[in-house]
Parts: C-alpha cells; sequence; structure tokens
C-alpha cells in the first residue's frame, strides 16, 4: 500500500463491509453474489503490470494499460465500458466520465503522452489518482498490490505444482466450503464481503486444524522436528505473506529438511 492510500485507508471499515472513501467519494466493497462485477473486479483490476518486459509499459499507468495494452475484453471500447460500469457499481453513482483532455507536453510518445482523467460525479481523478483508487479496491476485496504485482511466471508454475491436489478448488467452492464450515444456508451469506470470506474462511480453517491436531501433539502422539508447535493458535494475527513464500526455503529451512544438519553435527 502506498503512503497516499495508507494515510486514508480505514482497515477497520473493512471488518464491517463499510466503503472506503477517497476525495469525497465512497468506493464499496464486493459482495458474495456480485458474481459480474468479481468477475471485472479480477479481468480489470489484478493483472500484474510490472513483469512485463516492456519499458513502454512500465512507464504507463495502470489505466492506460488496462485500455490500450491489457484490453482485457479484447476491445477497447468494451474495456473501457467494463471499467465505466464497474465504477458506477462500487460508487453507487451514475455519472461515470473517462476521457482524455490535452497532452503532456515534452512527450514524444503519442500513448504515454495522452492524459487521461477519470471523473466520477463531477469529482476528477487523474491517471496517478486512479492508481491509489486500484489500491483500495484491491485492499478492500482481500488483496493487494504487492501480491498481484510480485507475479513470476515461473514461480507461479512451481506454486501451481505445490497445489496441484486443490488445482481447481475455485470461488464458487469457497461458498460452499465456508457455508458449511458456518452451518449457514448459501442465501444467508450472500451480503458477505470477500473480504470477510477471506479472513473468516482462514480462521475456520485455522480452528478446525487446531481442534484435531493440537490434542495429538499434546498426548505426545506426533510432535515437531525442530520442538516448536506443529499447528499454530488460532488466537493469533494472519499475518500478510509473499505470494511465492510457500515455494521458497531458505537455507535453515533447506537444510532442517534434507537432514543435512545432521551430518554437519
Amino acid at each position: 500500500m502506498n503512503n497516499i492510500v495508507k494515510q486514508i485507508y480505514n482497515e477497520s471499515n473493512d471488518i464491517w463491509g463499510y466503503p472506503q472513501e477517497y476525495k469525497g467519494i465512497e468506493f464499496y466493497p464486493l459482495r458474495l453474489k456480485d458474481s459480474k462485477y468479481i468477475n471485472l473486479f479480477y479481468q480489470l483490476f489484478t493483472y500484474p503490470k510490472s513483469y512485463i518486459p516492456d519499458r513502454q509499459i512500465a512507464k504507463m499507468s495502470y489505466l492506460k494499460f488496462i485500455l490500450f495494452r491489457l484490453n482485457p475484453m479484447g476491445d477497447w471500447e468494451e474495456t473501457l465500458g467494463g471499467l465505466a460500469d464497474f465504477l458506477k457499481f462500487i460508487t453507487k453513482k451514475e455519472r461515470i466520465n473517462i476521457d482524455s483532455v490535452e497532452n503532456i507536453v515534452g512527450i514524444d510518445d503519442p500513448l504515454l503522452a495522452l492524459n487521461l482523467k477519470v471523473w466520477i460525479d463531477n469529482i476528477e481523478f487523474s491517471e496517478v489518482e486512479f492508481d491509489n483508487i486500484r489500491e483500495i479496491v484491491l485492499e478492500q476485496n482481500g488483496t493487494w498490490i504487492e501480491y498481484i504485482e510480485e507475479f513470476h511466471p515461473e514461480l507461479e508454475e512451481h506454486l501451481k505444482f505445490l497445489n496441484k491436489s486443490s488445482e481447481s478448488f475455485d470461488f464458487k467452492d469457497e461458498v460452499f466450503v465456508f457455508s458449511s464450515l458456518m452451518n449457514l444456508p448459501i442465501n444467508q451469506i450472500e451480503n458477505i464481503t470477500l473480504y470477510q470470506l477471506k479472513i473468516q474462511l482462514e480462521k475456520l480453517i485455522m480452528i478446525k486444524n487446531y481442534e484435531i491436531i493440537k490434542p495429538l501433539e499434546v498426548s505426545g502422539q506426533i510432535k515437531a522436528k525442530n520442538g516448536g508447535e506443529i499447528v499454530q493458535n488460532y488466537l493469533t494475527h494472519n499475518a500478510r505473506t509473499g505470494r511465492y513464500d510457500s515455494v521458497k526455503l531458505n537455507e535453515e529451512g533447506f537444510v532442517a529438511n534434507s537432514g543435512l544438519e545432521d551430518e554437519r553435527n
């Protein structure tokens, strides 16, 4: 999260599903029932721009990138329309306009010189401010910019291999698992936000693991190699992890898992 967003972002609002405010405009989180807009969210806001080895793309704003390079809907006008529709939905404002104003002087590249603006209910947002909107929308919907931009194709393949047993587990499965663990019918969780689903599901799984594994650990039936705890107590903070932490091993972890530590002693 960049410093500007950090100063205005109210993390408590995400707990209760309240909107975040930026320049007087409220941005509302997505709820499980908002399937059309959840799809738009992933199409428009979650593409990692920084990994593309292209100097022009590196210099352009995310707004220019999705409209002129990514075109997730296959057509510039459709992508523009999809973005406007998404912004209408999450701001509850009907007046959305995305257009160019006078070009930026001194830049030879015609695309980079193009000066785009977004107007939401007559409030003007620059391309840089749209990047802030993107960060806000990512955060309040359960992900964050660093996780998105950390994407690396080779590491992504390693991650897929590690998670191959749950490779087909999708959003629909998440919803039904959450419904089952909470013992609630589907129609009673439709207003849960994506953020709430992510955090609650993580906690529910931690609780289930603790209830199953902790008694075995206490009784001595199982124990950790390093003498630590096998399962983490669910009364702990869910710290953010890197996208590829599960496939990265530091030297200490590699030695411990490989058995080389015994040979050194």
